[in-house]
């Protein structure tokens, strides 16, 4: 296994499919991030999952998970991951998507971390 420590796993801000992630929503859903998993989408494309049958996207190959150390900054969210060893080419320094519930118990300001995806 590969320790990484604080790497860029989220953007805050606008995002490619015009989705308004705030800091108050990364800091109420924090608890979320913690051992999720680090998924390489071998279609190497970025999908709106809102749309797509979730169960397509969970058969993609875990590399690795969030250890923790979960930094949230004004624009950015860091932390360590963990990433296996036969999948460490894969790890290109930073995330490409995530994938999110949204909202949480019709929480606007909350949602639940399901994985970060790299290409």
């Amino acid at each position: 296994m590969m320790y990484i420590k604080h790497v860029l796993i989220m953007n805050i801000g606008m995002t490619a499919n015009g989705f308004d992630l705030t800091k108050e929503m990364v800091l109420n859903s924090i608890d979320s991030f913690e051992h999720q998993p680090l998924i390489y989408n071998k279609k190497k494309e970025f999908k709106d999952y809102i749309e797509e049958n979730i169960s397509n996207y969970k058969n993609e190959i875990a590399i690795g998970f969030i250890a923790g150390n979960i930094e949230v900054t004004d624009i950015e969210v860091f932390a360590d991951i963990i990433i296996k060893d036969e999948y460490k080419n894969l790890w290109n320094g930073k995330y490409d998507n995530w994938c999110i519930d949204y909202p949480i118990e019709d929480n606007k300001n909350k949602f639940r971390l399901n994985s970060i995806e790299v290409f």
